[in-house]
């Protein structure tokens, strides 16, 4: 937060954005705007991104914009769809691929071939 304003956007790249459970906790909820984890754990690091990321669905203004692209066969292609789900489509690409150099080369000249990010 303290950085904000001096941030235009983010790219995320196929990130890890937590264990089985916590992707199945929130997929078994119906998705990340229906998710309600109750009290969290001091040290549950994965839980407390996944609150931070959730506050992208209400296209809070101070945040700085996130983009997030993935390989459609990635072994995290469930979590970052959920993530996707409460983006702006514009945000959001896929490619064919899994967890490996090519679709992130080709993901990352996307973004930065077609984006505001950087602006």
């Amino acid at each position: 937060e303290r950085y904000n304003s001096s941030i235009n956007g983010i790219i995320v790249l196929a990130p890890f954005l937590g264990d089985k459970e916590v992707i199945e906790e929130i997929a078994k909820a119906g998705g990340l705007t229906k998710w309600s984890p109750g009290e969290i754990d001091k040290d549950d690091y994965q839980r407390k991104l996944w609150i931070w990321l959730k506050s992208y669905k209400d296209s809070n203004h101070s945040l700085p914009k996130l983009y997030i692209g993935y390989g459609r066969d990635d072994s995290f292609a469930k979590a970052n769809r959920l993530l996707a789900e409460i983006l702006p489509k514009k945000q959001v690409h896929t490619v064919v691929g899994g967890h490996d150099w090519g679709p992130w080369k080709n993901l990352f000249s996307y973004f930065v071939n077609t984006r505001d990010c950087f602006k």
